[in-house]
């Protein structure tokens, strides 16, 4: 077997790479779809980091990873450009790129596949990767009534300042106490890097994160971010467990789409593990309803 060259592309390599890992869309598309990446890398708008393959001086397969914020990092299947795919490079390339993520600061790296690819997965489960449970996206159109929230004596709401950064470190991490949302997660990232990766999902507002005390005791937290194109998300919502089961989340919940829906969202999501069945009916109870379905694939640097 020849000799085969694993490496990050180089800038004038991108178009090949990036047209490699667009073999997976219909042909129809890719195009389009080359031309619009390369727009925005010119633009500085998209940062892309491609592992390739070189075989005899040919680029033959890519892997597109990506650093992001909170000591994490996500990455694709492997791609080849014709059926001279090989198990030993897919294997190099999954490698490297989880080596480099590393390097970048990761702690774990995850990768997300619809239904529909699940099977493309199978090379990260033999590279170290865990299969964990089901992704579900769920939407709010926001068709709300204006019933005010009955919130009873002694309950109050505090947003997001330097000042209150411990309350909602601390509270969060109480509210992972026997979480049904992926608990393979917890402890593997500090609570600082959690938080760093809530604020960098969308444009992150300190007045849209919320402590809910009882009395003096924070007993719960949400986290809304605004996305884009009129789309909210509730990144994180969890309550202590001394306090589920007495209607809070459902509450918080209800105030977090009425703010949203004043301040001019026009949609809100979340995403919950399908294991947490008690958050997902709860969901759906309240109004939402599932868009999307992604198994998840988890890596964990050693």
């Amino acid at each position: 077997m020849s000799t085969s060259l694993v490496r990050l592309a180089r800038p004038d390599e991108l178009p090949l790479a990036l047209s490699i890992l667009l073999t997976v869309q219909p042909a129809e598309e890719r195009p389009t779809r080359l031309a619009q990446a390369l727009q925005l890398i010119d633009s500085g708008l998209l940062e892309c980091h491609v592992v390739v393959v070189e075989r005899q001086g040919q680029l033959v397969g890519a892997i597109n990873c990506q650093p992001t914020a909170g000591e994490a990092g996500l990455i694709w299947p492997p791609v080849f450009q014709d059926e001279s795919k090989r198990a030993e490079e897919e294997a190099l390339l999954i490698r490297y790129a989880c080596d480099w993520l590393r390097q970048q600061g990761a702690r774990l790296v995850q990768c997300c596949l619809p239904i529909s690819d699940c099977e493309l997965g199978r090379p990260l489960l033999a590279q170290g990767f865990s299969r964990l449970g089901w992704l579900l996206s769920l939407r709010h159109d926001l068709q709300l009534s204006d019933q005010p929230q009955d919130w009873l004596v002694g309950y109050r709401l505090q947003t997001f300042t330097p000042d209150s950064r411990s309350d909602f470190q601390s509270t969060i991490l109480e509210t992972y106490e026997d979480t049904q949302d992926f608990p393979e997660m917890n402890g593997i990232r500090d609570i600082a890097a959690v938080l760093a990766g809530h604020q960098a999902a969308g444009r992150f507002d300190p007045s849209r994160w919320w402590l809910l005390y009882r009395d003096d005791k924070a007993v719960a937290v949400l986290l809304l971010n605004e996305l884009y194109d009129g789309e909210w998300e509730i990144a994180y919502v969890g309550v202590v467990p001394q306090a589920r089961r007495q209607g809070i989340a459902r509450r918080l919940v209800r105030q977090g789409l009425q703010f949203a829906r004043v301040e001019g969202a026009s949609r809100v999501t979340l995403a919950v593990d399908e294991r947490n069945h008690v958050a997902w009916h709860l969901y759906e109870q309240l109004g939402f309803r599932l868009y999307e379905q992604r198994q998840v694939f988890l890596w964990v640097a050693r």
